[in-house]
């Protein structure tokens, strides 16, 4: 645009001053390449109707830096950005909020290198970034995750997976997510472990009327879909019995049973096995996939011996009125599914994203079979 006239001192050789005098200049000024470059490629975003939020957008603001070489246009329903490394990408509802709590590009998430796309399961979304994502469900809101905590949630399946969407953002530690956490053993630069939510039930030791028999269980499940169920049967007296345990889990109309059967020998029966122990562990999908059902279902355990045929079905149908019953003790582990080894509780600070309010609670470490466990039960 014209500046006007200017008036310029000229000065010759040994600084002898001269008239002064008046001469027109004229200078245009134009937008660095980089601007134009951006605005011509956030335009080009805008106006494809498919991409970005639903619904008509127009600008308000000018395309403007951004920060680290950037720019970004506002519209009336969420910006847009553009880096050369990134290009132009729309970032909008709950998670531009969250972007700009965080820092926006000039934070560590960086530029966005996605537009906001639908998750796997259909009910959340997500935004990737330079360093990052930010992930949104209707239940958890928005939260971003980056570094190895991401790397491995993403090895789990991310939102697919057991632990579902993230609840806290980073530097929370540990990250804390629907049905677990993802912590750092070891200090900072330590392995990173997913901690799953998890319950366990035991029995005691349990005696059966009628019978010189006595036995207990103790059965554990996680919302990775990890089982471990171990326990002893044993003869008191003099006679030897056939016997089985049931650990039922009930609700609704479903119930799951974790079942070990065996023989116990009486004083009657020399050398014989007084005791018949067990020590199993496997994972199961349809855990996970009914965490919430079976972490709050009622638990029964039955134990009995001598038993027929018909004997098994009267114990699990004790109580049941329903139709498929799943039995652990053939409930070997998926195909395709790595047994995972059991490595104790760890205590860890949970927020509830339920009821707003931040716990204490007993997760449990598991980690594929042959692994080392960080911590030792």
């Amino acid at each position: 645009m014209p500046l006007g006239g200017l008036t310029v001192d000229l000065l010759a050789s040994g600084f002898i001053p001269l008239r002064p005098t008046s001469h027109p200049l004229s200078l245009t000024v134009k937008p660095p390449k980089a601007l134009l470059r951006a605005a011509d490629q956030i335009q080009k975003k805008a106006a494809v109707s498919s991409e970005g939020p639903p619904g008509p957008r127009f600008p308000t603001s000018e395309v403007q830096e951004s920060g680290n070489g950037g720019f970004v246009q506002h519209y009336s329903t969420g910006d847009i950005y553009w880096h050369q490394q990134s290009g132009a990408n729309w970032v909008y509802g709950a998670i531009l909020a969250k972007y700009i709590q965080r820092g926006g590009p000039s934070g560590r998430l960086g530029y966005p290198l996605t537009d906001e796309t639908g998750c796997a399961d259909q009910l959340g979304r997500f935004n990737h970034f330079q360093a990052g994502s930010i992930y949104y469900s209707p239940q958890t809101g928005a939260h971003n995750i980056q570094g190895q905590t991401l790397g491995h949630w993403r090895s789990l399946g991310s939102e697919m997976a057991y632990l579902g969407y993230p609840t806290t953002d980073p530097g929370e530690r540990p990250t804390n997510f629907e049905r677990g956490t993802i912590t750092t053993i070891g200090g900072d630069l330590g392995d990173h472990f997913d901690a799953s939510d998890s319950r366990i039930i035991k029995t005691g030791v349990m005696h059966i009327d009628g019978a010189a028999a006595n036995g207990w269980t103790e059965l554990l499940i996680s919302s990775n879909g990890a089982w471990h169920y171990k326990g002893s049967m044993r003869s008191t007296g003099a006679l030897s019995y056939d016997v089985v345990m049931a650990t039922l889990l009930k609700a609704n109309d479903q119930a799951i049973a974790f079942v070990e059967e065996g023989d116990v020998e009486g004083t009657f029966v020399w050398g014989g096995n007084r005791a018949h122990t067990w020590d199993l562990r496997g994972v199961d999908v349809r855990i996970t996939d009914n965490w919430e059902l079976w972490r709050n279902a009622r638990a029964e355990t039955k134990m009995t011996v001598a038993f027929g045929a018909g004997d098994f079905l009267a114990i699990l149908g004790s109580g049941l009125a329903v139709i498929g019953i799943v039995v652990a003790h053939i409930l070997s582990p998926i195909f395709g599914k790595p047994k995972l080894k059991p490595c104790g509780w760890v205590k860890q600070r949970r927020f509830d994203h339920h009821t707003g309010e931040e716990k204490e609670e007993n997760l449990y470490l598991w980690v594929p079979e042959g692994d080392t466990c960080p911590r030792e039960p």
